[in-house]
């Protein structure tokens, strides 16, 4: 699975999961909601610097932020008409995507 979006989708379920810190979040970030969806949807990179805001904002371990074991981080956020039965495959259909949207931005 791509890191950033690894990360993103981890993020994001944290904030489901705390969403009275979504806010603080934004503001220690200094970022608009426009990014911080960004950044959930794994389309926005974080610096080191903002990964530790983003770890000590969510009480996340630095380490648990980073770890890509959690596969399954995705099918919160995605709907599929039933799960892959080789994840490789979400993998690749969501790399797609993700080059798709960065053609589509740099144009």
């Amino acid at each position: 699975m791509n890191k950033i979006r690894s990360i993103g989708y981890t993020i994001d379920c944290l904030l489901d999961d705390n969403k009275e810190l979504r806010e603080p979040l934004k503001t220690k970030l200094n970022i608009s909601e426009y990014d911080l969806k960004r950044i959930c949807a794994g389309r926005l990179t974080l610096s080191p610097t903002s990964l530790r805001i983003v770890s000590e904002t969510l009480k996340c371990p630095f380490k648990d932020l980073l770890m890509t074991s959690n596969t399954d981080s995705y099918q919160r956020k995605l709907s599929c008409r039933t799960s892959f039965s080789n994840p490789e495959n979400c993998d690749k259909i969501l790399d797609i995507i993700d080059s798709f949207i960065d053609i589509k931005e740099a144009l």
